[in-house]
């Protein structure tokens, strides 16, 4: 899934609610809330957590939910409790049997189509 010897170096607790934005390198899991924009080089959300902005990684697992667009040069892997309410731009998706998407997919193995359309990205959607 993730790079091999990529370790975790940042976590957000199940009980933790973030308001901001949340820039850092290497891995981050998140299992609590975050109101803000998250940008990690990997991510991993774990299945109760929240995150209401738009999130940018090289790769991504969701296991929760993210209300907000999804920048991905790697893949976004969604599972069964996953859910993303935005539109996803990535080079690769998996999406479990119970994952689920409500908004746009675009998919480029080019890294520089991604970065053109990264600015497609930028606003998170209105609810």
């Amino acid at each position: 899934m993730f790079a091999k010897g990529e370790k975790l170096e940042s976590f957000l607790g199940t009980n933790t609610t973030f308001t901001g934005e949340i820039t850092t390198k290497g891995t981050l899991r998140i299992d609590g809330n975050v109101d803000g924009n998250v940008n990690a080089d990997w991510l991993i959300i774990g299945d109760k957590a929240y995150i209401k902005g738009n999130v940018t990684a090289t790769s991504l697992v969701v296991g929760g939910t993210i209300e907000g667009n999804v920048l991905a040069k790697g893949m976004v892997d969604i599972q069964k409790k996953g859910r993303v309410k935005g539109d996803i731009i990535t080079s690769k998706l998996t999406v479990a049997d119970g994952g689920s998407v409500d908004g746009r997919i675009a998919m480029h193995n080019d890294g520089a189509k991604l970065l053109e359309m990264s600015g497609e990205a930028a606003e998170a959607p209105q609810s």
